[in-house]
C-alpha cells in the first residue's frame, strides 16, 4: 500500500481564491458585514492567500512522486 498526501498545489485556482472570497462578501447580507466587518475580511483574505500560496508546492512535485511510486522497485510506503 502506498500513500500519496499531494497537500495544496499552485493551481489557478488559488490566484483566483481571492476573488472568489471578494464575490461572497460582496454577496452576503448586511448583518454579517456588520458583525464580522471589513478590517476582518481583508485580514481574512491576506491570511488565506499567503498561507496556501507559502505551503504550496509545483503540481510537478505531485507528478514526480507518482511517478517513482509507480516504477520504483521499492517505492516508499509514504509520499509529501
Amino acid at each position: 500500500v502506498i500513500n500519496i498526501n499531494p497537500g495544496t498545489m499552485q493551481t489557478k485556482f488559488l490566484a483566483n481564491a481571492d476573488e472568489k472570497m471578494k464575490e461572497s462578501w460582496d454577496a452576503a447580507p448586511d448583518h454579517i458585514k456588520e458583525s464580522y466587518g471589513r478590517t476582518y475580511f481583508d485580514w481574512l483574505i491576506r491570511r488565506t492567500i499567503q498561507g496556501t500560496t507559502y505551503f504550496a508546492s509545483p503540481p510537478d512535485d505531485c507528478n514526480n512522486s507518482i511517478e517513482h511510486a509507480v516504477t520504483a522497485y521499492w517505492p516508499k510506503t509514504r509520499y509529501y
